[in-house]
């Protein structure tokens, strides 16, 4: 009890990948969790270099999905664009994200974020850029 929660990883490398970046979600905070068309949503996430090489310019894309998983129909509310990330750097690009007013029904949406959506950046691993917290309200 208490009311909060935390959740850690472990990530390992391995030689063969060690020459390319990997980019992942390390966090993410966002308020409110309850919004209307037309207001913003404060997004505060954290997108780090695992890999063993850098990073150049990429884009973090934003969507509402109905379900946890993401496909074409989602609704895509925002992108962040991060220049470069070097080897071990983690960034955490604030992004203000406005809520599109009478294009969004109401309801609860899951917020999914994906990491280098463009697929600009040549990964060790492409398959670990998701990340998925839980659901926003969206009221009209």
């Amino acid at each position: 009890s208490g009311g909060s929660s935390t959740a850690s990883a472990t990530v390992s490398l391995t030689s063969s990948a060690s020459n390319l970046p990997d980019l992942v979600y390390t966090g993410v905070g966002y308020y409110p969790t309850r919004v209307f068309g037309g207001q913003k949503v404060s997004l505060f996430d954290t997108t780090q270099n695992i890999g063993g090489a850098g990073a150049s310019g990429f884009f973090n894309y934003y969507y509402f999905s109905k379900d946890s998983v993401y496909s074409p129909d989602d609704i895509k509310i925002g992108e962040k664009f991060i220049t470069s990330l070097p080897p071990g750097a983690s960034v955490s690009p604030i992004a203000s994200l406005s809520i599109p007013k009478y294009t969004i029904p109401a309801g609860e949406y899951y917020l999914i974020i994906r990491v280098d959506s463009t697929n600009a950046i040549q990964e060790s691993d492409e398959n670990n850029a998701w990340f998925l917290p839980d659901k926003i309200m969206v009221v009209m």
